[in-house]
């Protein structure tokens, strides 16, 4: 095979550029200080809000901020929180959680990640006979990022939220890619998230924009949380119009087109399924997320080293996972060539590729 002169890079979503509306929006604002918000971070979070149908929002750098500083909001320090064993707070945010929110996080291993109503009430109960603590919340993630970017059944979000609330627990849904979900799955937010007392909303992955993310909650909660961010020094953000004008025109102009980026994965997905050594569950492929399991004798590092010697650029998981993401930067055409360098690099053993790559296929979100 030819040797292709750009990399497709399917590592992450996060890696996608500004449009030039976006950047256009960015030049016309004035960043003041005189006010803690200007006014394109309030009408984003009054637009998020009502989209989500919470009472208010706050808008953060990012959605592990948005994440961090709702746990802040609704814990005292020393208490649990329920998390899905491979969600992204589960395996990204977990030092964060405990060292800065002062939480333990208490594990249940769904089933391709999504758990169950049964799953969350046995272990809200099992962590009040163990230590007596008291958990703070039960945090959800819709789409999920390690399980091919599936999107729960809102019938068992909604069961898990019921089971939370039924012991006096917050539930929390962590959204930073929710807006596929909505795309995917034609459904609106408040069904998607199943009546949860707050959700963060992502703006910084398919939606193209370079930073930000939205925190929707009961406005007793959002006052906390917003306390919280300026704890953390995110406080009288100047900067923050110049972002959240970004993502409005994200609102405007990106949503409708992720049906394109979930278009691909599907194309990537039945192409890999047809390609030896690696398993597929086609089935699962919901949004713009492709979870390859590679079988042995292969193994997941090795191969991705493989696939980017031959232009292809995804994450290894573990040994036996790989990750891959479309994303607005990647054509029909990209998807094509995808396929082929990924099996003509496993079938002919590739050499590793640059360290340069190697270290940037370590992007997790």
């Amino acid at each position: 095979m030819t040797r292709r002169m750009r990399p497709v890079d399917l590592r992450t979503d996060a890696i996608t550029r500004p449009t030039p509306a976006m950047l256009a929006a960015a030049g016309r604002v004035m960043p003041t200080v005189r006010t803690r918000r200007g006014s394109a971070a309030r009408q984003l979070e009054s637009r998020v809000a009502a989209m989500v149908g919470h009472e208010d929002a706050v808008f953060a750098p990012t959605g592990s901020t948005a994440n961090l500083i709702l746990l802040m909001a609704v814990r005292d320090r020393g208490e649990l929180v329920v998390l899905e064993a491979e969600s992204h707070l589960a395996w990204t945010e977990a030092a964060s959680v405990a060292r800065v929110a002062g939480l333990s996080p208490m594990l249940v291993e769904g089933s391709g990640g999504i758990v169950s109503a049964t799953m969350v009430g046995d272990a809200l109960d099992d962590s009040r006979l163990s230590d007596h603590r008291r958990t703070a919340a039960v945090c959800l993630e819709t789409p999920h990022n390690l399980h091919g970017g599936r999107v729960p059944p809102p019938a068992a979000m909604a069961g898990v939220v019921a089971a939370a609330h039924s012991r006096g627990v917050h539930a929390h849904v962590d959204g930073a890619r929710i807006v596929h979900a909505m795309v995917a799955t034609g459904a609106p937010l408040p069904t998607l998230l199943g009546g949860a007392d707050s959700a963060t909303f992502g703006f910084n992955k398919g939606l193209s924009c370079p930073s930000g993310a939205v925190l929707t909650g009961r406005r007793a909660v959002i006052e906390r949380a917003r306390r919280d961010l300026a704890l953390l020094g995110v406080s009288n953000q100047p900067m923050a119009d110049i972002a959240a004008s970004m993502c409005l025109v994200a609102l405007d102009t990106m949503v409708e087109r992720l049906s394109e980026d979930h278009a691909r994965a599907r194309s990537f997905a039945q192409g890999m399924a047809e390609v030896t050594g690696f398993r597929v569950d086609l089935a699962g492929v919901e949004t713009n997320t492709i979870m390859l399991t590679v079988e042995p004798p292969l193994n997941a590092p090795s191969v991705v080293r493989s696939m980017a010697a031959a232009g292809l650029w995804a994450w290894a998981v573990d040994h036996r996972r790989i990750r891959a993401m479309t994303h607005r930067h990647v054509t029909d055409l990209d998807i094509e060539h995808a396929i082929v360098a990924v099996a003509d690099a496993v079938q002919a053993g590739r050499p590793r590729a640059t360290a340069s790559i190697a270290r940037g296929s370590r992007v997790q979100r």
